[in-house]
C-alpha cells in the first residue's frame, strides 16, 4: 500500500486538530503548499507527514515575495478591506466592504488573464491559490468561533432553579454551515493551478482528502452530468464512520493505531478502492459492506464524536478518448477524492 498516495486536496493548510482528524484513519499523509507560505511547526516532528513545494522551474521571481508581502501587509492593517486595495492597485478593483468577496474577484480576475505570458503562468497559479488558501483560513476561522460559541454556558445558569432546562445560547441556533469556498468558476481556477503545479507528483491513483464538502459536490456533479450526457453507468460513492482521535496527541494516536490495527484493518478498504476501477456499479455492495464491518470495529470509546468519511472514486469512462476542451474532469480520473467531516456536517 505505499504506492497508493494519500494527499491533502486542495487545501495547502489545515490546522493541527484537522491534521488530527486524518493520520489515525489513513497513517501518512502529503501537503502540497505553494513557494513562500509557511510550513505549520506542528508538523516538524511527524515523519508520517511530508510537506512538498512545486518544482523548482514553477518557483516564482522573487519579486513575488514582495507581492505577497504587500497583501499580507494590507491583511494586517486594513482587517476590513483585506486585499482590496493592493488589488485595486495592481488590477484596478473597485473596493467593497467585504473581505471574502474581494478576495474571490481577485482570483476570477487573475484566472482571466489569459494575456498573461507562458513563463508567469506559474506565478499566477501561485497567487491563486495563496489567495484561495486565505479564504479558507477565513471559513476555519468562522467554524472555530461559532464552534466555541455554541460550547459556552448559558448566563443563566445558576440562576434560575430547574437547571436541566437551562440551555446554551446556541443551542436553538441551527448547524452553522460555511458558505462555499469559492464559486464554480473559482473552483475550477483553483483545481487546474493545483493540478498545474503538483501534478508532476502524482502517480495516477491517488486518495484526494478534502474537509471542503463543496470541493467534493462540485467534482460530483461534473462527474454526473458527463456520464447522463453520454450514458455511462455511474458509480456511487461510499460512506462510513470513523472515531474523532483529533483531542489526542500524535504519540497517543500512534499508540491507539497500533494497539487496534487501525492501519491494518483499513487496508483492505484502500485494496478495494484502488480495484475500484475494474468494478461495476452493482459490485460497489461489496465495498459499502466492508466498510460498515470495519467501522464497527473502530476503537469507539476513545472518542468524544464523529467523523463521517465519503468516498468517491472516479473512474474514467469507456470508448470516450478525450473531454472537451477546460473540462477538468479528466483531471480526477482514476482517483478518489475523500471527504472528511464531523458528523452533524454532510446530509
Amino acid at each position: 500500500m505505499k504506492n497508493l498516495q494519500t494527499i491533502l486536496f486542495p487545501h495547502s493548510y489545515l490546522p493541527e486538530i484537522s491534521i488530527k482528524k486524518i493520520i489515525p484513519v489513513f497513517s501518512t499523509l502529503t501537503i502540497f503548499q505553494p513557494w513562500f507560505m509557511d510550513r505549520p511547526a506542528f508538523l516538524d516532528d511527524l515523519k508520517s507527514i511530508q510537506v512538498l513545494n512545486p518544482p523548482d522551474e514553477f518557483r516564482p521571481e522573487n519579486d513575488f515575495r514582495s507581492l505577497l508581502s504587500e497583501y499580507q501587509d494590507w491583511i494586517k492593517r486594513n482587517q476590513d478591506k483585506g486585499y482590496t486595495e493592493s488589488f485595486k492597485a495592481h488590477q484596478k478593483i473597485d473596493p467593497t466592504e467585504n473581505t471574502t468577496w474581494e478576495i474571490r474577484q481577485a482570483i476570477r480576475r487573475i484566472g482571466a488573464h489569459n494575456s498573461i505570458p507562458e513563463k508567469n503562468h506559474a506565478a499566477k497559479w501561485h497567487l491563486i491559490l495563496h489567495l484561495a488558501q486565505e479564504v479558507e483560513n477565513q471559513r476555519l476561522e468562522a467554524d472555530r468561533l461559532l464552534s466555541d460559541l455554541k460550547e459556552k454556558k448559558s448566563p443563566l445558569q445558576g440562576i434560575i432553579e430547574d437547571t436541566n432546562e437551562v440551555k446554551s445560547l446556541f443551542d436553538d441556533l441551527p448547524q452553522f454551515e460555511s458558505e462555499p469556498i469559492m464559486g464554480r468558476n473559482n473552483l475550477k481556477q483553483i483545481i487546474e493551478a493545483w493540478f498545474a503545479l503538483f501534478d508532476g507528483y502524482l502517480m495516477g491513483n491517488e486518495l484526494l482528502i478534502t474537509f471542503n464538502r463543496y470541493i467534493m459536490d462540485y467534482v460530483i456533479e461534473l462527474d454526473k452530468d458527463y456520464r447522463i450526457e453520454n450514458k455511462a453507468v455511474y458509480t456511487p460513492a461510499i460512506g462510513f464512520k470513523f472515531p474523532d482521535l483529533s483531542h489526542h496527541t500524535f504519540t497517543d494516536i500512534a499508540k491507539i493505531n497500533k494497539e487496534h490495527n487501525i492501519s491494518g484493518k483499513i487496508s483492505e478498504l484502500k485494496n478495494m478502492i484502488l480495484d475500484l476501477g475494474k468494478r461495476s456499479a452493482s459490485d460497489f455492495t461489496e465495498l459499502d459492506e466492508l466498510a460498515k464491518e470495519v467501522e464497527a470495529s473502530w476503537p469507539w470509546d476513545l472518542s468524544e464524536k464523529t467523523l463521517n468519511i465519503v468516498l468517491k472514486y472516479f473512474s474514467p469512462i469507456p470508448g470516450i478518448k478525450h473531454l472537451e476542451r477546460g473540462n477538468i474532469l479528466k483531471l480526477f480520473y482514476n482517483k478518489t477524492i475523500i471527504l472528511m467531516e464531523d458528523e452533524f456536517s454532510y446530509g
